[in-house]
């Protein structure tokens, strides 16, 4: 349901909000964030952590309140997740002398796993062969596609393997690559509940494979040398107060969530060429971030310093930028896991990513356009507001699903992101220098961005899903 107030102080915000926004300081935000010094923004750098605190200090010069009790710092909880060595499977036939088998040539751990004991080998080749109980001193050898298995196991009420000790599925008949250490990654430290350890997931090689198939394996067990450390990161928040309006003082319990992410891909660990063909983007290795996502960042903190000048909005406000997006939108998942305000208190999530070059595709510069423009009730709101916005001429990208914004839809809140992004060439390329954006274009689209923001901010627009819009997940 669209709810406009005929209001012009709603549709045409006072030109004061407006003035506060312009190019310099955009572009003051994206040269300090996307500078060689911070390296790319990776997470759980301590150039991300430098990003948190600068913004952070940029969120309460602007005067708004901290979001995280008395800090403008969330905490955002992470772990590193790596192996040491190569993880071990000995395999035993009754009294014979165990074996030993090579990582990565004989079998490769595909499923984060955790050391077992001694197992005891089930064949299954059809379904009648999977007992109805499951045994959690037991591994399955799945001698069949693992398609087929996977279905098996969850026609048994076991799906992947839970309960049962390890499962092992077929891979190649011949060896695959030796095993060779891989750089750590990212994950979450998610709170201890109920739920159990995933189950051991084994691909099975080569002369393993054809063992297994054979019968000749009764027992193995499996050894992981898994690294965990925790990481430090945080999201950064600031709060507007609502206030309400006279005939709806609810909306000052509601919440609109502004939201960008500041990291970005690091440093490549690949040095360019060298010699006299060399060229100085070869020896550039920073993966700088300006228009991904600095240009969104800016476009948040200059929103923020206008509201905060500006009349009090009658819904609350949370500016939220995160870290974290490019490995998964892990800041955005722990903040709707550790949600500030409830969540279903929480009426819309404005994202902005990649606003710093105009796209000509939608109208050229200034012109802002809106992921899943058709899903929700935000785009006819907004033309009938007289503001110009576009739709997402490139839905084979499927841009709606690949930002921030995506987290908060498959929670049910209405979420879409604004963007210029026009598929330019320095996309998550060394390239994405702060000096290749366009200031000028960008404090166009960001005044557009208040105009917007201030409609759903003051109650003039009330998101909505359309028929069919909210997505399901996966």
């Amino acid at each position: 349901m669209l709810i406009l107030l005929a209001s012009a102080a709603l549709a045409c915000p006072v030109q004061d909000e407006l003035q506060r926004i312009d190019a310099a300081g955009l572009q003051e935000i994206v040269q300090f964030l996307a500078s060689d010094e911070l390296r790319g923004r990776a997470t759980g750098t301590p150039e991300n952590e430098a990003a948190a605190e600068y913004l952070a200090a940029a969120l309460k010069e602007r005067g708004l309140l901290p979001g995280a009790g008395e800090s403008f710092l969330q905490a955002v909880a992470l772990q590193r997740i790596g192996s040491l060595e190569a993880p071990e499977l000995v395999t035993s036939v009754g009294d014979q002398e165990s074996i030993s088998w090579p990582a990565g040539e004989a079998f490769d751990a595909i499923h984060p796993a955790a050391s077992t004991g001694a197992l005891r080998v089930l064949t299954i080749e059809k379904l009648s062969d999977l007992p109805e109980e499951a045994d959690e001193g037991v591994a399955l050898f799945l001698s069949s596609s693992s398609r087929s298995g996977r279905k098996w196991l969850k026609e048994r009420g076991a799906e992947r393997g839970a309960g049962w000790g390890a499962v092992l599925s077929r891979g190649s008949k011949r060896p695959g690559r030796p095993w060779r250490q891989r750089s750590a990654r990212l994950a979450r430290i998610k709170p201890l509940d109920d739920t159990p350890a995933p189950t051991p997931w084994v691909r099975v090689n080569g002369d393993l494979r054809t063992a297994l198939e054979e019968g000749r394996i009764e027992e193995l067990r499996l050894s992981i040398h898994a690294l965990e450390s925790e990481v430090a990161a945080h999201n950064v928040v600031g709060v507007i107060r609502g206030v309400g309006t006279k005939e709806r003082p609810e909306l000052a319990d509601e919440v609109v969530v502004l939201s960008a992410h500041f990291d970005h891909i690091g440093v490549s660990s690949r040095p360019g060429p060298a010699g006299e063909d060399a060229t100085e983007e070869d020896a550039d290795r920073v993966f700088n971030g300006a228009d991904d996502d600095a240009s969104g960042v800016a476009c948040v903190v200059e929103l923020a310093e206008a509201f905060a000048k500006g009349p009090a909005p009658a819904r609350t406000l949370l500016f939220l930028l995160v870290t974290g997006e490019e490995i998964g939108l892990l800041g955005t998942k722990h903040y709707l896991d550790a949600p500030l305000f409830p969540l279903e208190l929480t009426c819309c999530n404005l994202n902005y990513e990649m606003i710093g070059r105009a796209d000509e595709l939608v109208g050229g510069a200034g012109r802002l356009w809106l992921t899943g423009h058709n899903r929700s009730n935000l785009m006819a709101a907004i033309e009938e507001q007289g503001i110009s916005i576009s739709a997402d001429l490139r839905p084979e990208e499927n841009f709606f699903e690949r930002s921030d914004n995506y987290a908060f839809a498959v929670r049910g809140i209405v979420a879409q992101t604004f963007s210029t992004y026009n598929m330019h060439s320095d996309y998550h390329k060394v390239g994405d220098e702060w000096q290749t954006l366009d200031y000028e274009h960008m404090e166009t689209a960001t005044r557009e961005a208040y105009r917007i923001a201030r409609l759903v901010a003051d109650g003039a627009i009330d998101p909505a899903w359309l028929p069919g819009g909210k997505p399901r997940g996966r």
